[in-house]
């Protein structure tokens, strides 16, 4: 069997189990939303499992032309009437079966609690501060906190209000966080001094599966 073949096979068996798991990966985020809209507060339905099988049936056709001098492998019969021709068939029936198994976000334990905070200190620089706490209230310690700016989104808002992108110097002194002993963690965003008054900065925050979106709009 050619490599090239094999290839073909592999990327079959691929697209397959990508597209169980997408379609997955969709039933699941409808799930997300029946619950955050009619289900109880803080209860989350997941899909423990998703099982399959996949039954593979392949063959493979040889044509082998033989004559005095060599031996050829031919996918349509060469006419030649000093050979003889021989046909071969092979052919494999194997099962894949597997499962898809869910983790939970954050092992399955009660969603944290965020809340943020916008200190501005001064025209061009705002403190903002990201507070973790678990579901009974307690500080969250050590848990990790991204941070960014969606500049294709602030863009596109900025411009369809009349006012111009965001400047590459507007920026967060961290991205990454880990929070404190209290359950705090913190950044700043630096806004450059160039940047157009009244633009709007869409500030996006990911902790433990959860997103919050925060809109700074820039004063002078």
């Amino acid at each position: 069997m050619s490599d090239d073949l094999i290839d073909e096979i592999s990327d079959s068996l691929d697209d397959y189990l990508v597209s169980l798991a997408d379609g997955l990966a969709e039933a699941q985020l409808r799930l997300d939303d029946m619950a955050a809209v009619s289900g109880p507060e803080g209860i989350r339905y997941q899909i423990p499992k998703l099982e399959f099988d996949l039954k593979v049936d392949f063959s493979l056709q040889v044509n082998t032309e033989e004559s005095g001098e060599s031996v050829k492998r031919f996918l349509i019969k060469a006419k030649n009437d000093s050979s003889t021709s021989t046909n071969s068939k092979q052919s494999v029936t194997s099962t894949l079966s597997g499962s898809f198994v869910a983790v939970p976000v954050n092992q399955g334990t009660p969603a944290h609690v965020i809340e943020t905070e916008l200190i501005r200190k001064s025209a061009k620089e705002v403190v903002l501060n990201v507070y973790v706490n678990h579901a009974n209230g307690e500080p969250a310690t050590d848990v990790e906190v991204e941070v960014n700016i969606d500049r294709e989104r602030s863009d596109a808002l900025n411009k369809s209000e009349g006012r111009s992108a965001l400047k590459p110097a507007t920026e967060l002194s961290e991205g990454v966080l880990l929070t404190t002993v209290d359950g705090v963690a913190s950044t700043q965003l630096l806004i450059a001094t160039q940047e157009t008054k009244q633009n709007r900065i869409i500030v996006v925050i990911d902790c433990q599966g959860q997103t919050e979106t925060i809109h700074y709009r820039v004063v002078k």
